[in-house]
């Protein structure tokens, strides 16, 4: 299984760093404060089974946009989560249905876990194979084709975003 998240790129170290050289210091304040803000001392979270579920993550954060915008998503491995991380299934804010139980959220975070997890994303944006970016035309063929079958209902879109999709 793996844990998506959406986050802003550039708020995350930048060059590939040799595991043994990488220190969370090298995470950024705004890169905490702004992509890993918590509610309840929760993170949230999408889950999917493997890379062919990406763009469904995508699909789950994009249909609540304001506008169509890129997706910065990165992904942690299951099996890599820190040691005692407490998840928790929750329904997931998104306009499709279908995706509502793909959530969950990781509960009881403390400093030190959440700079756990701050860690492991920094090593993962570096990682070709746990980072990608979705650009505006990729999100927006997730969004039409997700509107063609039928999982998402085009009416429920916000105006902006609604505009730049087709009729």
């Amino acid at each position: 299984m793996l844990l998506t998240r959406k986050i802003s790129r550039a708020k995350w170290p930048n060059e590939n760093t040799a595991e043994s050289e990488f220190s969370a210091s090298q995470v950024r304040a705004d890169a905490i404060t702004a992509d890993l803000r918590t509610r309840y001392d929760t993170l949230s979270f999408w889950k999917c089974q493997d890379a062919d579920g990406l763009g469904d993550m995508v699909l789950a954060v994009a249909a609540g946009y304001d506008r169509l915008q890129p997706v910065d998503l990165v992904w942690l491995k299951y099996d890599a989560l820190p040691d005692g991380l407490q998840l928790r299934d929750t329904e997931g804010d998104t306009k499709v249905a279908d995706l509502v139980d793909s959530h969950v959220d990781a509960c009881h975070l403390d400093y030190k876990m959440l700079g756990k997890i701050a860690h492991r994303i920094a090593r993962a944006v570096n990682d070709l194979e746990q980072y990608h970016r979705y650009t505006r035309a990729e999100v927006r063929v997730l969004l039409l084709t997700a509107i063609e079958n039928g999982r998402l209902d085009r009416t429920q879109l916000k105006d902006k975003l609604r505009k730049k999709l087709p009729a």
